[in-house]
């Protein structure tokens, strides 16, 4: 008898404790981001997506970019999958960290989870409640191969796919093009560089500028040191190319630097005005 009243007593405290959670999960009908959120900004849901934006009236022009432009790729960015059979795993054999192979080290980064982090997704959703379509601003540098393809013209990111999800990938950075020539520079950026209708004058932005085919790039001569070129066969590339581009920090700007396309400073209002 005493087991039983035991078992009553522990299991009524429990039921208490749960029902205790959930009427205190409904009391907190306002989302604790709203606290957070600057004067006259639309409410947020606590649960669903963003109200209908406070500027209404822009389009996806309202935050066009120059540079390569969405469904101008020809050879599709490659998996980062496809990385790591030559650039990880080989630590060991080379007496040195795991972070310093590059998928390791990308893997760990935010780069790599720049398309699945939860607080971008909460930052998105606060952009589009905004100014509509603001999100696609966002896109193109979180999910670049997805933007790259023409999957952010619905700009809450929900036509990314899951290879789109993996962030700024390798081949994302490695076949960026130096928007200014000069000689050090590939041949091929000649090429890229005459097909884009839109010139890039300030990295910045996520104004990109991609080579269309899969042409890779990066700060070292791979041929040369290899005797033959490891992207190709073994890999899609059509050829490896020295860039000094890859040793300038502007490259890292072209996502690392970002103004308001939309909204400027207005000194005598003390706000920000379209």
């Amino acid at each position: 008898m005493r087991k039983i009243l035991t078992i009553f007593f522990a299991s009524s405290l429990a039921l208490f404790a749960i029902i205790a959670l959930f009427t205190s999960l409904q009391q907190s009908t306002v989302p604790i981001a709203s606290a957070a959120l600057p004067a006259n900004h639309p409410a947020l849901s606590p649960n669903g997506p963003a109200p209908d934006p406070t500027i209404s009236t822009t389009t996806l022009l309202d935050f066009f970019q120059p540079g390569t432009q969405p469904n101008h790729i020809t050879d599709t960015i490659d998996s980062p999958e496809q990385c790591v059979g030559c650039h990880a795993n080989y630590s060991g054999q080379v007496n040195q960290p795991a972070e310093y192979e590059p998928w390791t080290g990308w893997a760990g980064s935010m780069m790599a989870q720049s398309g699945r982090d939860p607080v971008f997704y909460a930052a998105l959703d606060i952009a589009n409640a905004d100014a509509a379509f603001a999100g696609e601003f966002c896109l193109r540098c979180h999910l670049p191969r997805g933007w790259l393809d023409g999957r952010s013209t619905t700009t809450d990111g929900s036509a990314m796919t899951a290879v789109d999800q993996e962030g700024v990938q390798c081949e994302v950075c490695h076949r960026l093009v130096d928007p200014v020539y000069s000689s050090e520079n590939p041949d091929r950026d000649l090429t890229v560089l005459a097909a884009i209708t839109s010139s890039v004058t300030i990295p910045g932005n996520a104004n990109l500028i991609v080579d269309t085919a899969d042409y890779r790039r990066g700060p070292f001569d791979v041929v040369a040191d290899n005797s033959l070129d490891p992207h190709n066969p073994f890999a899609a590339a059509q050829d490896t190319l020295v860039s000094p581009y890859h040793q300038d920090s502007a490259l890292c700007g072209s996502c690392h630097d970002i103004s308001n396309p939309l909204l400027t400073w207005d000194e005598p209002s003390q706000s920000y005005v379209l």
